[in-house]
């Protein structure tokens, strides 16, 4: 052999370094690539190579030259780590966390392992392993300041937030110079609603760190929560100062000068916030602008007001976005208010006035909300302000009369009327209720006036019919269940903000532990069934029992609260239900039921015969009617009740498709029903009220085999051909659409997936496309409910907007065995503008990353 040939990798490899030394970086990866050909086992060259595509940013070729690498010297630990790195920065996680741990078994004493790994696994979502890997790097190393601060972070995520603080202050004690100690404890007194301390900690980061830009945005937000604005512009500029790019600052730089009186400046903002964003703000502006050019409501005024609002801000026109800003947040307080929201309705006019201050319709608006929410004193310091813009309003008198009189201000009260009596508008009070019609010839009005909600309360329904001697099989049938303790007894109280506390989510997302298997995208692991047990399960027979519901009026003003009482009105509670509801993992303290605030209840109808209450919260919408109203229908039975042999049903309503549908294959002839929607005061001769099915939203497993062993085989189409993949349209959805929809369906049609509009489809048509389906792609919604149907092991990608990832169909697949993954569509990084689009979360639209739907798709094998 030559003696050229056998010098010739070491050549290579030397020309390789000096082609690193002078920066030509393609060149060195040429020479690497030179000397494996001549020898391909030379792992010197494979870890360069490696090194260098890692750079490059090449994850896959970084990968894998170091898998070659470890493949020739295996016991090579630093390598391990290598690999778990580049793994980590290829949104590959699980391979990260198994080539740390290969790592670890070979150099078992070396603590940053343990703290990578921790890192690893809480990108994951596996908090408590990663908990478990820092107390081992702690272990290994007592005074590692780094691992109790990963430790502290880790356990603030879990809300364990004493704990967290513990570790985060021996951090700072071990090192108190490193600056995002102090930030990160900051973080955790505000989760802790201790808005003070945390601007302690965030002002002594930035005192070690003068440039720390994430400190100085946190003390932004910080500031802003307490009001102190002026303060929080100079955080949020100072922000943009060291990161020009930071688009989140700009959008809280805006918020806080609009709120300081300079809104010009503020728009501003709030149009460099939005810059980048012009795609998705443009499909959000022509949705709303073809579905809402005639509002309804108030809810679509304020959405258009908002389509208008971005058009004008991006055009530069500040003075006309400063209107539509304005005429947003005024019908955001309308709808509000309208719901029963007084403490949002207030904020929204708020805001309102601060871009209208001379405005006494908000000025009288805002009182009014303040005397919903019983703030008699400010309520009245408001209209007295409005009144000084607009001496001789009779509304504003009116409303201010009103609350004097209640005051016991008598004068100033009879002041106000005779204000009204000489502008001489006073108007005859419309009716408090208008009664309709009947359509039951056993329907008739008791009692024609409104009377007063009930004052006490029963928590469980048992301990009244055992008071009133009616604890019989006749009267009461247990089937099973929890019993829950009467919250009264217990001591301690914890707030709580029903389907959407933030804690109660955070346990149940870990009882399905999403793993994260790319950028915006994961897997449902389902390491074990949930720990969630059915409510006490039971039929009640109540002589004489009243109900009431709150009737849906449109599709957001929705059913939002039921009740069902005694004949000597006391409200049963565990049969009367509200918004904001209750998660399964919550004990904490909720607000009262929504009928201790209404003034008066609608007229009684009386009615003859014996009434199922079935009645639910949203119950015109597919999910709740199939998850929360039919499976009471299967308790009905097990109680010894055929509902086809009762005279009524009281339950929402039966208009729709899906509800005749469902109703027809339940032998439910539809002149039984009562719809809750026309008369939502009832009191019946008999009374049948079979418990909840369960919580909220939640299926448990008896419900699920009742819907698949009633619903699925009258439904089973064998002879008709059905699509094995689908994608399900949400086009004619009014919220949480897909506004890029078109290109996702463009591009899901090259992998062999078939749109599906399900509004358009029957009930029976649905069952059979998720039936036959071996994978469905959908946005969250309802259309999801339809898993019940579905077979072992088909997949679901699941497609959520940023701020609203909820897990109700996560209940179904885990049962079912589905592979259930999600993926997350992409935010604009503007909260405040985001908020103006959809006042609340769970209206959010959906924007798909092609790049992220493509890397999910092949991460599931849907090839």
């Amino acid at each position: 052999m030559d003696s050229t040939e056998l010098a010739a990798p070491a050549a290579y490899l030397a020309l390789a370094q000096l082609q690193i030394s002078c920066g030509k970086t393609g060149e060195a990866i040429w020479a690497f690539q030179q000397a494996l050909q001549q020898d391909p086992d030379w792992v010197e060259a494979h870890v360069e190579l490696a090194r260098l595509f890692r750079q490059q940013k090449s994850q896959q070729q970084a990968i894998a030259h170091y898998q070659k690498a470890l493949t020739i010297q295996p016991q090579w630990w630093q390598g391990y780590r290598a690999l778990a790195q580049t793994l980590q920065e290829a949104g590959d996680l699980g391979g990260a966390a198994g080539a740390y741990k290969k790592a670890i078994a070979l150099a078992p004493s070396q603590a940053p392992l343990y703290c990578e790994l921790g890192v690893v696994q809480e990108q994951q979502g596996k908090l408590e392993q990663a908990c478990h890997s820092y107390h081992q790097a702690i272990t290994l190393a007592p005074k590692n300041a780094v691992a109790y601060n990963y430790l502290g972070c880790a356990l603030a995520k879990s809300y364990q937030l004493a704990e967290a603080i513990k570790r985060l202050q021996t951090a700072i004690n071990l090192d108190p110079k490193k600056a995002n100690y102090h930030n990160n404890l900051g973080q955790v007194f505000i989760r802790q609603e201790k808005t003070k301390d945390a601007i302690a900690s965030y002002q002594q980061a930035i005192d070690l760190k003068p440039d720390y830009t994430l400190a100085y945005y946190n003390l932004g937000k910080a500031l802003q929560y307490e009001g102190l604005h002026p303060e929080a512009a100079a955080c949020f500029e100072k922000v943009v100062q060291l990161e020009p790019d930071h688009r989140t600052a700009y959008s809280n730089w805006g918020t806080s000068l609009i709120a300081s009186g300079e809104v010009e400046k503020g728009l501003t903002c709030w149009q460099n916030a939005v810059a980048p964003y012009t795609e998705k703000l443009q499909a959000y502006q022509e949705w709303v602008e073809t579905c809402f050019h005639s509002p309804k409501n108030e809810w679509e005024s304020a959405k258009l007001a908002c389509s208008q609002f971005l058009k004008t801000l991006q055009a530069s026109k500040f003075q006309e976005a400063q209107e539509f800003l304005c005429k947003i947040y005024s019908q955001l307080g309308d709808a509000t208010a309208r719901y029963g929201i007084p403490q949002q309705a207030e904020q929204h006019y708020q805001i309102a006035l601060r871009l209208q201050p001379r405005n006494t319709d908000l000025q009288k608006r805002l009182g009014d909300s303040l005397a919903q929410q019983g703030r008699a004193q400010s309520a009245i310091a408001v209209y007295r302000l409005a009144l000084t813009l607009k001496p001789h309003d009779s509304s504003i008198n009116r409303q201010l009369g009103k609350l004097l009189e209640k005051q016991g201000q008598w004068d100033a009260a009879i002041t106000c009327y005779r204000e009204v009596l000489s502008q001489q508008q006073l108007k005859k009070s419309p009716p408090l209720l208008e009664v309709k019609s009947n359509p039951q010839q056993n329907i008739a009005l008791s009692n024609p006036e409104p009377i007063t909600p009930p004052e006490q309360t029963y928590f469980s329904t048992e301990l009244w019919l055992a008071e009133q001697g009616l604890l019989d099989d006749d009267h009461y049938v247990a089937l099973g269940g929890e019993k829950k303790s009467d919250p009264s007894d217990h001591n301690e109280r914890i707030s709580c903000r029903g389907l959407d506390c933030a804690p109660c989510l955070k346990q149940i997302n870990h009882w399905f532990l999403p793993i994260q298997m790319g950028q915006g995208f994961h897997r449902c692991s389902f390491p074990k069934t949930p720990p969630v047990s059915s409510p006490s399960l039971f039929v009640a027979r109540i002589p004489y029992g009243r109900a009431w519901a709150v009737p849906q009026e449109n599709h957001w003003l929705v059913c939002k609260a039921l009740a069902v009482m005694t004949p000597d009105d006391d409200l049963l509670s565990d049969l009367s239900r509200d918004y904001p509801g209750q998660l399964p993992p919550c004990s904490g303290e909720h607000t009262p039921h929504q009928i201790f605030k209404q003034e008066q209840l609608p007229p009684i109808e009386k009615i003859n015969g014996t009434v199922a209450v079935l009645t639910g919260l949203s119950g015109n919408v597919y999910f709740h009617w199939m998850i929360d109203i039919l499976p009471r229908f299967a308790l009905l039975s097990q109680g010894g009740i055929n509902p086809k042999e009762l005279d009524y049903i009281w339950i929402n309503q039966a208009t729709q498709a899906f509800q005749r549908e469902t109703l027809e294959i339940l032998g439910i002839p539809l002149e039984k029903v009562i719809a809750s929607d026309d008369h939502p005061h009832i009191e019946a001769e008999q009374l049948i009220a079979p418990s909840f099915a369960g919580h909220l939203g939640w299926l448990h497993s008896w419900g699920l085999k009742f819907l698949r062993e009633t619903l699925f085989p009258p439904l089973l189409n064998q002879q008709s051909s059905y699509p094995e993949r689908i994608y399900i349209c949400r086009q004619g959805a009014r919220h949480r659409r897909v506004l890029n929809e078109d290109v996702v369906i463009d591009y899901l049609s090259t992998r062999g997936f078939v749109p599906v509009a399900l509004e358009e489809l029957s009930f029976s048509e649905q069952v059979n496309y998720f039936a036959s389906a071996k994978a469905i792609i959908a946005p969250h919604g309802s259309g999801l409910t339809n898993l019940v149907f579905c077979s072992a092991k088909t997949k679901i990608i699941e497609l959520f907007a940023p701020n609203y990832i909820r897990h109700y169909f996560w209940v179904i697949s885990q049962q079912l065995q589905l592979e259930h993954y999600f993926l997350v569509g992409s935010a604009i990084a503007c909260p405040q503008i985001q908020q103006l689009m959809y006042n609340n979360s769970l209206s959010e639209d959906i924007w798909v990353e092609l790049a992220t739907l493509k890397q999910a798709l092949d991460r599931a094998k849907l090839d």
